[in-house]
């Protein structure tokens, strides 16, 4: 519920503008991607799928009364480059649904999954959701920046730092900090 427009008349409109490829990361979960597929292939454009996942480090925690404790959710961007990374998107949707220590309120992952099933995957490191974004906001920047190079270990240069413009303070100084990690890491 992201979008402000579906996914035909996205595609209308790549198709307009003469161009070869074009993709969806739906938030959570894969609903629209067989339709956005279809249409795609339909006029001609090359369909490149994708999801933006909610991960977390440890699945489940409790607290000192065994009560649930409800972590936040991390968002990151994630589309399949290749077959293998198809299958792994489908792999970490089935582990994200398949039981009530994954699906907590959202469909979510721990990031040793994500690692595990990381093949084949383009991550983008996006919005202020991010996990390097929720630890900066806590004054945790040795923490995000370990964070980021762990994620570099596991993607390489299939990581790409996602940089959104708008007015939003916190916006622009996440922006900085992932301008600064992507230029010092090449």
């Amino acid at each position: 519920m992201d979008a402000v427009s579906t996914p035909e008349e996205m595609i209308d409109r790549a198709v307009e503008l003469n161009h070869k490829a074009i993709c969806i990361s739906d938030h959570g979960v894969y609903g629209a991607i067989p339709r956005f597929q279809k249409y795609a292939l339909a006029k001609g454009i090359k369909p490149i799928l994708g999801v933006e996942g909610y991960f977390c480090d440890t699945l489940k925690r409790v607290d000192e009364k065994e009560k649930r404790i409800r972590d936040k959710n991390n968002h990151l961007v994630l589309h399949a480059m290749n077959k293998e990374g198809w299958k792994n998107l489908m792999r970490l949707n089935y582990l994200s649904n398949s039981d009530e220590e994954h699906f907590y309120y959202k469909p979510r992952n721990s990031f040793k999954e994500l690692f595990e099933y990381s093949k084949g995957i383009c991550l983008g490191t996006a919005c202020l959701a991010s996990p390097f974004s929720n630890l900066l906001k806590r004054g945790m920047d040795d923490e995000a920046e370990k964070l980021f190079q762990e994620f570099l270990l596991h993607f390489g240069d299939n990581m790409y730092g996602e940089i959104q413009l708008n007015e939003i303070e916190d916006q622009k100084t996440y922006n900085e900090w992932i301008i600064y990690q992507s230029t010092k890491n090449g």
